[in-house]
């Protein structure tokens, strides 16, 4: 039965793996060329986060590859999607709409077994593609360290490395899947597999990631002076808040509206009434903890759709 899965699938699977050997041809591609022209300047100093790089040479270099890591954040956002998608758009829809599954459930196949082994024998070799394209996108995007985002908890950097790419294969797979199973067509599976893939996507990198654990305050006295302003490396700032002496919020515009360009900012806001500054943060180092809540929540709805494709298939594969 796995076999005819793969055979049923082999067309969806082989663009899956042209995707994934495509992005790994391009990321490896652009570390070597990028590491190679560093070399050939002399800045392979630069290449690592530290000491700070201030040569003009290194930055005319970077200017000239903003657009190539561009494009590979987003390519790497895509591509668990699009294979997700393509593995489960058409697992069920394709043999409910021409009437096939008939004869794989007069072969003493159930249906739950039936299904169950489609969504695995498609499901895993999508899984291992997407798990070796961010071992290999981590290695390829090493060299590019300062180009990226200061820290590893927001968009993209947070989205393509670790487990999520997983989670999101997993939910654009089971969603379609059931979908497909659902609607009984190639078309709507996807779209609705793109629709909830996007939204779940911007809600929970603009909304809910930055509340998965209570945030860590900085609480810095404007007479410390400016230099007191600095969170540790690779944090993700929250909310900033302005504190008078008794405690109360001073709304922004009140705390500014002394600040001129030739005036130290501990000045200017102890003028505006402020004594106290509230930096909410999260550390770097919740990036795994971070990512195990995703997947988890990733992993819930992927079980909540795979609960509506469990019962559609009684309705459905009759």
């Amino acid at each position: 039965m796995i076999w005819l899965v793969w055979r049923r699938q082999r067309a969806a699977l082989l663009v899956g793996l042209a995707l994934v050997v495509g992005a790994a041809v391009v990321l490896v591609s652009g570390r070597l060329l990028f590491v190679a022209d560093a070399q050939a300047l002399g800045l392979e100093h630069c290449l690592r986060p530290e000491p700070r790089c201030a040569e003009p040479a290194w930055w005319t270099l970077v200017e000239g590859y903003r657009w190539y890591l561009g494009l590979v954040h987003l390519g790497l956002i895509a591509v668990p999607l699009l294979l997700g998608m393509l593995a489960g758009a058409g697992l069920f829809g394709r043999e409910l709409d021409r009437g096939t599954h008939v004869f794989a459930l007069t072969q003493a196949v159930g249906r739950v077994r039936w299904w169950a082994v489609g969504l695995l024998a498609a499901g895993l070799p999508a899984v291992a593609a997407v798990a070796a394209l961010t071992a290999v996108a981590a290695w390829a995007l090493d060299p590019f360290a300062r180009l990226r985002s200061p820290t590893p908890l927001s968009p993209p950097a947070f989205e393509i490395a670790g487990l999520a790419p997983i989670g999101y294969l997993l939910l654009a797979f089971i969603v379609a899947a059931s979908a497909g199973l659902l609607l009984r067509g190639i078309p709507a599976a996807l779209v609705v597999a793109l629709v909830v893939q996007v939204g779940v996507l911007i809600g929970l990198s603009r909304s809910a990631r930055a509340h998965y654990l209570p945030p860590e305050v900085a609480r810095i006295s404007i007479e410390a002076g400016a230099a007191a302003y600095s969170l540790p490396d690779g944090a993700w700032p929250m909310e900033l808040r302005f504190l008078d002496a008794r405690g109360e919020t001073v709304p922004p515009a009140s705390a500014y509206r002394f600040c001129m360009a030739d005036t130290a900012q501990e000045t200017c806001l102890s003028r505006g009434g402020v004594a106290t500054v509230e930096q909410e943060f999260q550390p770097a180092s919740r990036f795994w903890p971070f990512q195990l809540i995703e997947v988890a929540i990733l992993v819930v709805l992927s079980a909540g759709a795979l609960a509506l494709g469990l019962v559609g298939l009684r309705r459905r594969a009759q």
